[in-house]
Parts: C-alpha cells; sequence; structure tokens
C-alpha cells in the first residue's frame, strides 16, 4: 500500500473530477455474484449489471476517498498503471453517476457517514 508521500503526483492538467468522492446511493441494493454485480435501483425498478472490476471499484466508494485514492488503490491491486486505471475509473464513475447508482458526496454526507 502507498503511503501518502508516495502517491503518484498529477499533472498540472489534473481535473478537479479526480478529488471528487462518491458513495452508492441509499435506492441502490447490490447483489454479487462470482462473475459479477447486479445493482437494483430500488425507484426506478431498474438493474444494473457490474463486472467483477466494477464492482470492485463501488466497493471502494465510502465517501472519504477521492476518485484519485480510489484509482491508486485499484491500480495496485491490479498491478496496472496508474494515469489508465485513473482514466477508466473516472468513465465509470460518471456512467453510474448517470445511470443513478452512485453520487458524488458533499461535505454533509460524508460527515454523516464517518
Amino acid at each position: 500500500m502507498l503511503n501518502p508521500d508516495q502517491l503518484p503526483t498529477l499533472p498540472a492538467s489534473a481535473r478537479p473530477e479526480h478529488e471528487w468522492r462518491f458513495v452508492v446511493r441509499d435506492e441502490a441494493a447490490i447483489e454479487d455474484f462470482d462473475d459479477g454485480s447486479l445493482v437494483l435501483l430500488c425507484e426506478q425498478l431498474r438493474l444494473v449489471q457490474l463486472n467483477p472490476t466494477a464492482r470492485d471499484v463501488v466497493g471502494r466508494l465510502d465517501g472519504r476517498r477521492s476518485v484519485r485514492q480510489v484509482a491508486i488503490a485499484v491500480a495496485e491491486a491490479y498491478g496496472q498503471p496508474f494515469a489508465p486505471v485513473l482514466a477508466d475509473v473516472v468513465e465509470l464513475l460518471a456512467d453510474l453517476e448517470r445511470q443513478g447508482v452512485v453520487e458524488r458526496c458533499s461535505d454533509a454526507v460524508r460527515k454523516e457517514r464517518a
């Protein structure tokens, strides 16, 4: 595990969404299977399928870790380079946010979930 002094530095072009924090929406119920997971969006009565890697990312969303920190953990877990993993995590979370699976955390939500 990297300590804070070992975190990859981001270029000046780093985007603000790298520091956003997400949580799984309260309305989402997740059921895990051997080959992935299903998310039931209770209010919409709709299912969203997650592959195992996407489920791993979602499982790391606690409202305290930034997108960047989640990407670092995923890159380490899978032995992959940080930059492409960060891009994939940003894309995944944007898609899951559009679908209503996750939501960006405000400071109030972070404190409530801590």
